[in-house]
């Protein structure tokens, strides 16, 4: 599916990758993606538009990145608002 989705984007992007990083593979192999196929789908496309050269590499912080829950909410609502 990685492969897939970095073919899709090199080619989208006009760009040459013909190797991916074994980190990266790694990382991707081990991440469980809770977003599912979007989340990959996003990180690829942004990791494709920022890699140079033939060697696609994604950033390790970027999976499991989660935007921070606002303030004040914690747990269930109230019964009444």
């Amino acid at each position: 599916m990685l492969e897939y989705f970095v073919k899709r984007y090199a080619e989208k992007a006009g760009k040459q990758i013909s190797k991916i990083n074994k980190t990266t593979l790694e990382l991707c192999q081990s991440y469980p993606w809770p977003g599912n196929i979007r989340e990959l789908q996003n990180i690829v496309e942004r990791s494709v538009i920022l890699c140079g050269g033939d060697m696609f590499w994604i950033e390790k912080a970027w999976p499991g990145t989660r935007p921070a829950t606002p303030a004040g909410i914690r747990g269930p609502l109230p019964d009444t608002l």
